[in-house]
């Protein structure tokens, strides 16, 4: 969120004291959104506490995890004050504002699966979506990541392999793990969604000053 507020506020940013006030609400159990869907229940029960929780302190939220936006349209049921921003209407506004009709999509097996647990099954309908041949691959190097943290080397190299075996130049990093351990591949454009999401709620709380 600061890096993004530096980028949108220039030289008008002086220190931190410029940035937006953010809340955080660290959930432990929404990390059983990686077993969707036989941990829906779960997930739902919690996921539904803690957007009650967050929309009572700000005017704009996101929920930090490209596999729990799929419970997007349950949210909106909630008629919560606060605006949940959504990581695939954000994805979709950045793909339709640089005129991009082909990507991959790197996530959870439930995300890049493309069916009723994935986000962006809605996104597949208007643009070409690869996904790599074994989604086992990134869901096993997510699973590392969260559980050793971003061992920079071997990571890496691992998420490197992946994108290699890609078609699509623009490739979405829809997890919160693969993009602590982005790899350098000049011919590729490796899409952090973390960062897009960042930069739609500064530009909310810009807007809104």
């Amino acid at each position: 969120m600061l890096v993004e507020a530096r980028l949108q506020l220039g030289d008008r940013y002086r220190s931190d004291a410029d940035a937006p006030r953010v809340v955080i609400v660290s959930e432990p159990r929404l990390g059983e959104s990686m077993n969707l869907p036989s941990s829906h229940e779960e997930v739902w029960t919690v996921l539904e506490t803690t957007a009650r929780q967050i929309a009572r302190q700000c005017d704009f939220y996101a929920v930090a995890c490209n596999t729990l936006n799929v419970y997007s349209d349950e949210i909106a049921t909630l008629g919560l004050e606060a605006e949940l921003v959504s990581f695939q209407s954000v994805v979709t506004d950045w793909l339709g504002d640089n005129e991009i009709d082909e990507a991959a999509l790197l996530g959870a097996r439930p995300v890049m699966e493309l069916g009723e647990w994935s986000p962006y099954r809605r996104l597949a309908e208007a643009i070409d979506i690869e996904v790599p041949a074994v989604l086992g691959d990134v869901h096993r190097l997510i699973d590392e990541i969260k559980a050793s943290g971003p061992r920079l080397e071997g990571h890496s190299d691992a998420l490197a392999a992946i994108v290699e075996k890609l078609n699509s130049p623009v490739v979405l990093l829809a997890c919160t793990e693969l993009p602590l351990v982005v790899p350098s591949l000049p011919a590729r454009e490796l899409v952090d969604v973390n960062q897009l999401v960042a930069g739609a709620l500064i530009r909310r709380a810009n807007d809104r000053n």
